[in-house]
């Protein structure tokens, strides 16, 4: 999440974006422009409100590790580092609204097999993967972490309860 900027949050204009990513071009930076990914609807429970949110997975030696679930602020950087909540994969339907059950299996399901078919292609490394499912119900992996891999204590935390899923 770091050096993560958002262009319509900041309300600047294509010309200043463009600028932008000259400057970091000049600095020796190899600058990534993406499309943000709207998320498939996700509310807080307590307040109702929309929230944006991903998953972040951990892989290793070909297999799926575990996932958990990071939420936060619509239209703001959704990571640990920036502050996201970390909630517990089996706390997903509190979050979706209506028939959070089906949804939370099929959602859970799609998810899984993602991470499970990346780990599989990626056999050799310790990997944290960021996706989510799209407004469209599609999953969508938008980054992969090699090397030093966020995560893995905020999945001991949850799996022994020092984390909730409330948020």
């Amino acid at each position: 999440g770091r050096g993560v900027y958002f262009g319509k949050q900041h309300d600047r204009t294509v010309e200043y974006w463009q600028r932008y990513y000259a400057y970091l071009e000049e600095k020796g930076y190899d600058p990534l422009a993406e499309e943000r990914v709207e998320c498939c609807s996700f509310y807080n429970p307590k307040t109702g409100e929309r929230m944006d949110w991903n998953v972040r997975a951990l892989t290793s030696s070909g297999k799926l590790l575990d996932m958990y679930i990071r939420a936060g602020a619509e239209a703001s950087a959704v990571n640990r580092t920036s502050g996201a909540a970390a909630i517990p994969m089996d706390d997903l339907s509190e979050y979706l609204g209506e028939n959070p059950a089906a949804s939370a299996q099929m959602i859970r399901t799609s998810l899984r097999d993602a991470a499970t078919a990346f780990a599989e292609a990626h056999p050799d490394f310790i990997v944290g993967i960021d996706l989510t499912i799209n407004m469209r119900g599609e999953v969508v992996l938008f980054e992969a972490n090699a090397g030093h891999v966020g995560g893995l204590q905020t999945m001991s935390s949850i799996q022994t309860g020092r984390i909730g899923g409330r948020c």
